[in-house]
């Protein structure tokens, strides 16, 4: 229920925004990616991280504004690098909650760093109809 208020609050605010929205150009672009917050203490579901340290490691997703704005987000989370399932769970959340006309198809543009190359998560990505 979540999801579906802000997928419409997304599109009226975007249609408000006319040339200003990032779906201005008849496409969005979503960009996941994975960061790390350190925790120098135990803090509640802090893990190891792959660079031998110990914290959260957040998926994010977020609607690129282009180069005047910075990032709508989308889908925050944990999850593993090179972890195909988390890179699809963290895409379905994301268009989820983007306006229903940007939810499959070719209006909507996915972009990950190396860590999303799986074969898997291309597979999904190249699904007929997504």
């Amino acid at each position: 229920a979540i999801r579906g208020a802000r997928s419409e609050v997304r599109k009226r605010v975007w249609e408000f925004a006319g040339a200003s929205s990032p779906a201005a150009g008849g496409q969005v672009t979503v960009d996941i990616d994975g960061v790390l917050v350190l925790a120098h203490s135990e803090k509640q579901d802090a893990t190891p991280t792959w660079k031998k340290t110990f914290g959260h490691h957040p998926l994010v997703a977020f609607v690129d504004h282009g180069p005047a704005g910075s990032g709508e987000p989308v889908r925050p989370g944990n999850a593993g690098s090179n972890t195909a399932i988390d890179h699809i769970e963290t895409a379905q959340l994301a268009l989820a909650q983007l306006p229903k006309k940007y939810r499959r198809g070719r209006r909507t543009l996915i972009r990950t760093d190396s860590a999303g190359g799986t074969h898997d998560f291309v597979a999904w990505l190249a699904q007929r109809g997504r």
